[in-house]
């Protein structure tokens, strides 16, 4: 008979991209361990972990990481902010690893999980339990720059000392090639990406699009921070294209632009599965679920994201992708930058993409000795 065990699972709540890989990674340890209890603490929106059964939602009021203010177009980072939001974090930090530690052991967890927030770290030596790290990146390393000739490098230290305790690193593609030292093993993995489940057939009909309509469906997904004079611009200039969006009130007065409501009946993978190409901005949520889906990108430049280094060099390499200025993208003038990612042909490269499987034995094993 098998053993119950409980794991804490920390994820950060900056964007979905940690919250969506995170719930892949549970719905595979669900499959492989159904014995397996998984506790999520996070601030990210509950419902992306919604149907996994192991699995109950401990929903935070603030994120456990300071994560990266954004600025209102959600395309660069307040520098000034954030650098304070660390300094609020530091100060905060012993009350914070107190409490986080005595849910640790209340729920007699045997195992405390990060993805990435660096604060896991201390709850898991506080608890006297291993720790896990997951990521593509350390917050240490994303405001590094920050830092520059800064006297409060010793946030950067405190951040690396909890990453630290965690000791192991499950480290998933487009990551920095430097940046891991202070994690005593670092164990490369495969992609992590959301899948679509239901057919495409089923999609299209709950979307009330008419199969025998072939024009390419372009998906915006922004989280409704594209502004709506260039949606609509867009809209005008691309007849030939099928718009859609997740603002489904936003009163579309263009025919090929459509509103979509997502919900149990349809996941974002399904709608992505339907789909040829996306307008967003990069990170690693959207680019490895394009480069599991083979879908097409057409990215405005973000600011101050230091991971844009690495997708930079490497994302191309596996994705089909075009850039578009800022000042295109603002204005809704796509039609150029959309015409030469049609005209792509597919990048030669492949990666494996079972990561969340991978993931899932890892932590399993290590959860069970």
């Amino acid at each position: 008979m098998n053993r119950k065990r409980t794991i804490l699972y920390y994820v950060s709540g900056h964007g979905y991209g940690h919250a969506t890989r995170a719930s892949e990674i549970m719905r595979a340890l669900a499959t492989r361990s159904p014995e397996t209890r998984i506790v999520v603490r996070t601030n990210a929106p509950s419902h992306l972990f919604a149907g996994i059964p192991t699995v109950s939602v401990q929903t935070t009021p603030n994120s456990l990481d300071p994560g990266a203010v954004e600025e209102a177009d959600a395309l660069g980072v307040d520098v000034p902010a954030t650098m304070r939001q660390i300094e609020r974090y530091f100060r905060d930090r012993d009350t914070q690893v107190a409490d986080e530690a005595t849910l640790v052991r209340s729920e007699k967890a045997s195992l405390v999980v990060a993805d990435i927030p660096a604060l896991a770290g201390d709850v898991a030596e506080a608890a006297s339990v291993p720790g896990l790290a997951i990521g593509n990146f350390t917050w240490d390393w994303i405001y590094e720059p920050f830092f520059t000739n800064d006297s409060r490098q010793y946030l950067l230290a405190w951040i690396r000392d909890g990453y630290a305790k965690l000791g192991t690193c499950l480290r998933l593609p487009f990551s920095p090639s430097e940046g891991l030292e202070m994690f005593r093993q670092v164990v490369p993995v495969p992609l992590v990406a959301r899948r679509a489940s239901r057919d495409p057939g089923h999609v299209l009909t709950h979307l009330r699009i008419d199969p025998a309509d072939r024009r390419p469906r372009v998906l915006l997904a922004m989280r409704g921070r594209i502004p709506l004079r260039a949606r609509a611009r867009a809209a005008v200039a691309n007849r030939d294209l099928l718009f859609l969006h997740f603002e489904p009130d936003a009163g579309d007065e263009h025919e090929n632009c459509r509103g979509v409501t997502l919900g149990p009946e349809l996941s974002f993978a399904d709608v992505l599965s339907v789909c040829e190409i996306v307008v967003s901005k990069l990170g690693y949520g959207i680019l490895s679920e394009c480069v599991a889906a083979g879908k097409a990108i057409l990215a405005p430049p973000r600011r101050h994201f230091r991971e844009d280094e690495v997708f930079d060099r490497e994302a191309a390499r596996y994705v089909r992708l075009q850039s578009i200025s800022a000042i295109d993208f603002a204005a809704g003038d796509w039609s150029a930058d959309l015409k030469r990612l049609m005209a792509m042909q597919a990048p030669a490269e492949t990666m494996p993409t079972d990561g969340a499987q991978v993931c899932a034995k890892f932590i399993a094993e290590l959860s069970s000795r």
